[in-house]
């Protein structure tokens, strides 16, 4: 038993150093001020108004599926169905 633990550890590790080489140089900050300033005026959480805010600073398009992103930022939010089609 204890070979197949020490055996799944070494995959997971490999898999967490893969994952965070794929994801190097992949970060990306927002502006806190920004982020709160438009939670509080489209009455979205905090934590959704930092992938908003992200798509802003990134002049890209934001896929959800949250209604209220989808209608309260029309013009940057868009269904996975939309930008498929």
């Amino acid at each position: 038993m204890e070979s197949v633990w020490r055996s799944l550890s070494v995959k997971n590790t490999c898999g967490f150093i893969g994952a965070y080489y794929l994801l190097e140089d992949n970060e990306y900050t927002v502006n806190s001020v920004d982020v709160l300033i438009t939670a509080n005026e489209s009455g979205c959480s905090a934590y959704d108004s930092e992938f908003i805010c992200l798509a802003k600073s990134q002049n890209c398009k934001l896929l959800t599926a949250d209604k209220k992103i989808l209608n309260q930022f029309p013009d940057i939010a868009m269904t996975a169905r939309e930008y498929v089609s």
